[in-house]
């Protein structure tokens, strides 16, 4: 049985939760191995593309179906270090506070990328890991053929860089950096170390565009992926983060709210109570990197699909929004890939 044993630090908050314990109380924070497989299918489906993902995905990871069985993959924890995040509001960076563009009162970034876990109060309500903890995975690949030991450490590079963990994780809350990457990626010939951005083309060089980006049926990595990496740095995380929240909402602004944003990953077509239940998540990953000498930058990587099906917003008007969008990204962050 083959074994990968992943170091792995939390770099920014991380909501994670449990089940919870009594009726009308809040999830417990505990990191669950459920919501890590579940990250790892998805990236995988990311990686795989449309071509036989279904029967690959299933032959992995398990299917209830009897003649295929269970997954391949069993992941264990190892070593925690895990600390709780104790403070009940995020702090106020002047740098990167900014003004509501119609009422006027000043926004902290913090707060408005974490939507959800911070209430209209402005005061975290829900736990979260703290950043700097650390843990320990194993994953032990049972019976896997050669071919699907190097999809699932292609899957393991893609979700530890750009994926995260936990609530929010699209918005650059949860991520993480695996801290043995050279040992975890050793035989690679895709794998740069300490160069996420290089890795990324490498693993990127024979993937080949299947389609049409904007008619894609659901969001994987092909020709038409692409990463920014912020110009400025942060020395320390909340810095990178607020940086991060206030420049996407700024390029947020370049957008209309009335259906421009939904490529964004809002509901679509606002006020349509036709498509009120059409809603998706974004297909820009926002996440920050900490990097040599700890300082950090922010990434954006965006894996387009179609956001169209069964609505007005046809393909190529799709491409205009997104295009007017990664304009404004570029004004802040150098594309990479």
């Amino acid at each position: 049985m083959d074994k990968i044993e992943c170091e792995i630090e939390i770099l920014t908050p991380m909501f994670l939760g449990g089940a919870p314990q009594a009726i009308d109380s809040k999830p417990e924070l505990e990191l669950r191995l459920q919501s890590v497989k579940g990250v790892l299918r998805y990236w995988y489906r990311a990686l795989i593309g449309p071509e036989y993902v279904s029967s690959k995905e299933s032959d992995l990871f398990g299917s209830s179906d009897e003649k295929i069985g269970v997954s391949k993959i069993k992941i264990k924890t190892g070593k925690k270090k895990l600390t709780l995040y104790d403070k009940t509001q995020f702090p106020e960076i002047k740098d990167y506070m900014f003004n509501h563009p119609t009422q006027g009162f000043f926004i902290n970034p913090l707060n408005y990328l974490a939507y959800g876990p911070v209430d209209n109060k402005r005061q975290i309500a829900r736990k979260a890991f703290s950043p700097g903890s650390k843990f320990d995975l194993v994953f032990f690949l049972r019976g896997c053929t050669k071919e699907q030991r190097i999809e699932f450490i292609k899957t393991l590079f893609l979700w530890l860089n750009f994926g995260g963990l936990g609530s929010r994780s699209r918005k650059g809350y949860g991520a993480i950096k695996l801290l043995n990457d050279d040992t975890v990626f050793q035989g690679q010939d895709w794998f740069t170390k300490d160069n996420p951005i290089n890795t990324l083309r490498q693993l990127m060089s024979n993937i080949l565009s299947a389609e049409d980006s904007y008619k894609k049926t659901y969001s994987y990595i092909d020709k038409d992926t692409k990463l920014w990496i912020s110009k400025k740095e942060g020395d320390s995380w909340d810095r990178c983060l607020s940086m991060l929240g206030r420049d996407y909402h700024k390029w947020k602004q370049t957008l209309s709210v009335a259906n421009e944003r939904e490529i964004l990953g809002t509901p679509l077509l606002h006020g349509s109570l036709n498509y009120a239940h059409k809603r998706r998540a974004s297909p820009y990953f926002l996440t920050v990197f900490k990097l040599a000498d700890s300082y950090y930058k922010y990434g954006v990587l965006h894996i387009p699909s179609d956001y169209s099906k069964d609505t007005p917003i046809q393909a190529d008007i799709q491409r205009n929004y997104h295009d007017k969008f990664q304009e404004a990204i570029e004004k802040e962050a150098k594309r990479e890939v």
